[in-house]
């Protein structure tokens, strides 16, 4: 069969339950399609041609990015075919058996692709009832096609094929009232999205059992392990979301994709930041010697800067506090600052005769700094025509009590002499200068 209708058979990509799948190639508008043809053997049994028509039409409704579109239902003598739109890529099932495991936020991204398919076929009255890797195509942008509406049941033109006795999907992944049979809405759909994302995220089925009747009594009876139990990296909030889709009871799930799908983009916003990571953590691993040169390209770097930088800083600031400006306007203290007070002469001095009493320096006020030794006695020979200058420090105004008068270095009224810059102590005989006591201002 090389042709059929305008169509050039190139090769046979895939089987399913009803029919083989072909690529083929449309000469008339060139491009690349799909065309399923229902098998021959399924001509005689009238409820796969009803399933095979309910299929067209299911697809015929849609158009979306998501989803698989369809072009043409067609029947050529014996031969019941769909033609539908290529789509290039590999299968869910093919990415887990090579990859394991996916990185939560890709498995999230693929996940929120399929919401958005069956969002967009529920809208339709559309229940797919067979979500599983292999009727999700990853194409070559990374986004999700699905595949095969082949048992997919349309509510408001039940056929009787949607009523037949007996569980359709797929065991691994069809929710408990499928396998019950009862009555299935939408959220059917929803778990077995739970189901694909739950394996995405931890590379595993969430049950695993040796014949379908005990897979079976497992979806309807048990209760799934936690994702987080297989794997650390699943957020806690994330592991929450996949349960709440595995719930038995269908009221207990989410009410439909769109609630399911904003659960999860509420989370995937969050782990925006961990995708960034992980590109970072992936290139610390892959280039670990760029990585190390970085590093020591950086503390070369610091090395240089530390020795050129802080001196000229230093330098800086040791130019400004020791400048005029700063100076002048009090910013810092000069060290080298000198006051200078001149003594008047004592023209009636006379010299210490012997049997006078020395003079014994009085100490100083504990508050007061002593900034210069104190002058034990007056010098035995008269000054010249001026007294030699004193040389201190200029020292803080200070608030304390007026220093007491002690013998013997005081007058006979008891009373200091003031000084704007000094005090000084007369001796008791009123014609010796007495002795100079350090700053005294506030007098």
């Amino acid at each position: 069969m090389d042709y059929i209708d305008h169509y050039k058979i190139v090769a046979k990509i895939g089987e399913g339950g009803m029919g083989d799948v072909y690529q083929a190639f449309e000469e008339e508008l060139q491009r690349e399609v799909a065309i399923k043809f229902l098998k021959p053997e399924s001509h005689a049994n009238e409820e796969r041609v009803q399933r095979f028509k309910q299929e067209a039409i299911a697809l015929a409704k849609m158009n979306h990015t998501n989803i698989a579109t369809v072009y043409k239902f067609g029947r050529l003598k014996d031969n019941m075919y769909i033609v539908m739109e290529f789509v290039k890529g590999e299968t869910l099932t093919a990415v887990l058996n090579r990859e394991g495991a996916l990185p939560v936020a890709m498995a999230l991204q693929y996940t929120l692709d399929i919401l958005e398919g069956l969002k967009h076929a529920h809208e339709f009255n559309i229940i797919h009832r067979d979500i599983k890797p292999a009727n999700l195509i990853i194409t070559e942008k990374n986004t999700v096609k699905i595949l095969d509406f082949g048992i997919a049941r349309i509510l408001d033109t039940a056929t009787p094929s949607s009523k037949t006795r007996y569980a359709i999907g797929t065991s691994d992944y069809m929710s408990p009232e499928q396998i019950k049979v009862g009555n299935i809405d939408v959220r059917s759909d929803i778990y077995s999205v739970g189901v694909v994302l739950y394996q995405m995220l931890t590379g595993h089925l969430p049950f695993i059992k040796e014949s379908d009747y005990a897979l079976h009594q497992a979806h309807i009876n048990e209760k799934p392990k936690s994702p987080r139990i297989l794997s650390d990296d699943i957020p806690l909030k994330i592991a929450n979301l996949v349960l709440k889709a595995l719930e038995k009871q269908p009221e207990k799930r989410f009410a439909n994709a769109d609630e399911f799908s904003a659960a999860l983009q509420k989370q995937g916003m969050s782990l925006s930041s961990d995708k960034g990571f992980y590109r970072i953590k992936k290139f610390f691993f892959d280039y670990p010697a760029v990585v190390l040169l970085g590093l020591l390209t950086l503390i070369g770097g610091a090395t240089v800067l530390n020795n050129t930088a802080i001196p000229s800083v230093a330098k800086t600031l040791d130019n400004h506090q020791n400048s005029p400006t700063a100076l002048m306007a009090g910013a810092v203290e000069n060290p080298l600052e000198t006051t200078y007070t001149e003594l008047p002469v004592n023209k009636n001095f006379q010299p210490r005769q012997e049997g006078q009493p020395e003079l014994v320096p009085v100490q100083p006020h504990k508050t007061r700094s002593l900034m210069h030794k104190p002058v034990a006695a007056l010098p035995k020979k008269a000054p010249s025509d001026t007294v030699k200058i004193i040389k201190h420090a200029k020292l803080p105004e200070a608030k304390s009590a007026r220093p007491k008068c002690h013998e013997p270095a005081c007058n006979k009224t008891g009373k200091l002499i003031k000084h704007p810059r000094k005090v000084i102590y007369p001796s008791k005989n009123s014609g010796e200068l007495g002795i100079v006591r350090g700053v005294h201002d506030a007098y």
